[in-house]
């Protein structure tokens, strides 16, 4: 299992962890779990949303089931806001493609397109950069 969450004073960003410094990010965000050979996330009820391919895994405050990712997913923890007039500007959220490799160097299967979890890859990379 790996936890991902907001820095703080008892969390810091390091290589082997899944904390960030992030404004948009819950201090428990989400969880990352393999589970009979299979990787799932969930939400842990973040505040600003846990996506996989841009879809919501769940209400805000509320937790997700665990939703099964494939290799080439592109998962979004947080979404962009706003910040007030004081310190303007946006605060981004964090976003990755996965890419879940075997021991062997072989790669893991691939989302199928009749997945409701499935969205062309050019979808969700034009919309966040249309978002920015």
């Amino acid at each position: 299992t790996v936890r991902v969450s907001r820095s703080s004073t008892e969390e810091k960003p390091e290589t082997d962890n899944a904390v960030f410094d992030c404004r948009v990010l819950s201090k428990a965000q989400a969880v990352f779990s393999l589970v009979d050979g299979k990787f799932y996330l969930k939400d842990t009820g973040s505040s600003n949303g846990t996506f996989i391919n841009n879809f919501r895994l769940s209400q805000p405050g509320k937790k997700s089931e665990e939703t099964q990712i494939y290799s080439q997913d592109i998962v979004r923890f947080g979404s962009q806001v706003e910040m007030d007039k004081t310190y303007g500007g946006k605060t981004k959220s964090i976003i990755a493609r996965i890419r879940i490799h075997f021991a062997d160097g072989t790669e893991f299967e691939e989302r199928v397109l009749n997945d409701k979890f499935f969205r062309c890859k050019e979808d969700i990379c034009g919309q966040e950069t249309s978002k920015q």
